[in-house]
């Protein structure tokens, strides 16, 4: 299933969670956005029903950085 996906284990090497996680984590606060809500940690916790705060932050901070900025 969906949380199946799941998965807490750090690349300490890249020092990012699983690269799935991220992936997840990416669509729910992506939803969230085009439902019209604010993406916070404890949203996309949430949604998920699991999940580390600091990895999801971390999370949440790769995703910003790769969204466009408004003009």
């Amino acid at each position: 299933g969906l949380y199946g996906y799941w998965n807490d284990e750090v690349d300490h090497e890249n020092g990012y969670a699983n690269f799935g996680n991220f992936n997840l984590q990416r669509a729910v606060a992506d939803k969230m956005v085009g439902d019209g809500c604010n993406v916070t940690i404890m949203g996309v916790r949430d949604v998920l029903g699991t999940g580390s705060p600091n990895t999801i932050h971390r999370h949440l901070q790769v995703w910003r950085s790769m969204r466009p900025q408004a003009a």
